[in-house]
């Protein structure tokens, strides 16, 4: 609500007011959301230009005697007496003035009276400027602490949820680069070992280096980890491992027709190391078969941690638009306040 001067000081109304010390003609002003003391201070002040102050009737809460002035207007010496009552929003504000020839009435001073409605008007503006001072530095206020809570903000998407996303997108980023490292190992290991199987008869120098090359192609593997590029990748492997068995067995098949035959020695430890091949085989499978299963799990995980750091992302943007056009709306406010209150200065 406004503050506001009520329209009966507008017209000068002058009433009867029972101060201390008994029944006198005074001013009466209304105010709304004025304070007391807002009222206490204008007086004191416009009182101070006239070399004149308040002093407190003992004994009487709200209740101040006017010391000798002089008004301008008349060069009369004048002296009053003030009440303020204070009630429900309302403030009424009882002056009560004096000069040496008469007390200050519309019956009584007609022609003089409009001095001291001049007066007391000065002073009910300085008032209502004062409350308009003190609500201004409270919607200041107000408007810093919302702009602190916008900074915390911005601060904690900043800080916290970006560098959360940052991390996870930078860890499996550097997961890629090393798979494709050890992808391209691992395809040169392989050809090499089709290139060993490939021989009819395997010494015993290349026996041991498809063993070698079977312990680092496993090495290789085994640092593949918890990426689609490793599922994908992995699972053409499993494919190829399974043609690979496919095709050991028909060997198998044929060299065991062979030996039945024949019972050539050299062919007997072609089908052992066929045996222990495809028996390697297998347990390669079964170990990307698992590898592929972590993976997915923890691309799954990842994956919810940046849904959540994204939906968190989203709910501090909403905050944070809500708490812009909150800022809005209270420096709307302030500037309504500044423009009225430019109405009484």
């Amino acid at each position: 609500m406004p503050f506001y001067i009520s329209s009966k000081f507008t017209e000068g109304i002058q009433t009867e007011h029972t101060f201390s010390s008994g029944k006198s003609p005074a001013l009466h002003i209304r105010f709304d959301k004025v304070s007391k003391d807002n009222i206490k201070d204008a007086a004191t002040d416009i009182f101070k230009k006239y070399n004149s102050k308040l002093s407190d009737v003992k004994g009487i809460d709200d209740e101040y005697m006017i010391a000798d002035f002089t008004l301008k207007e008349n060069q009369k010496v004048s002296k009053g007496k003030m009440k303020i009552l204070e009630s429900d929003g309302n403030t009424d504000l009882y002056i009560y003035f004096k000069n040496h020839e008469s007390e200050i009435s519309e019956q009584l001073t007609p022609n003089e009276i409009n001095h001291y409605k001049s007066l007391t008007k000065r002073i009910a503006n300085k008032a209502v400027i004062y409350a308009y001072n003190n609500l201004v530095k409270k919607q200041e206020k107000e408007i810093k602490e919302e702009n602190k809570k916008l900074k915390n903000l911005e601060k904690k998407e900043n800080k916290s949820i970006h560098k959360s996303i940052g991390k996870h997108k930078e860890s499996i980023a550097k997961i890629k680069g090393e798979i494709a490292i050890l992808n391209s190992s691992l395809k040169g290991n392989e050809t090499e070992k089709l290139n060993l199987k490939s021989y009819e008869n395997i010494d015993k120098k290349a026996r041991k280096r498809l063993k070698t090359l079977n312990k680092e192609g496993l090495k290789t593997i085994g640092q593949i980890e918890e990426n689609k590029v490793l599922i994908a990748k992995e699972e053409s492997n499993i494919v190829s491992l399974e043609e690979g068995i496919k095709t050991n067995l028909a060997k198998i098949d044929l060299l065991q027709a062979e030996i039945a035959d024949h019972n050539e020695e050299a062919l007997e430890e072609q089908l052992s190391l066929l045996e222990k091949e495809t028996k390697r085989l297998n347990q390669d499978k079964k170990s990307l078969e698992k590898k592929i299963r972590k993976a997915n799990e923890s691309i799954n995980v990842n994956n919810e941690k940046i849904r959540s750091s994204e939906e968190n992302i989203k709910e501090l943007k909403t905050s944070q638009e809500k708490q812009k056009t909150k800022i809005k709306e209270s420096e709307k406010k302030l500037n309504e306040t500044k423009s009225t209150m430019k109405e009484y200065e």
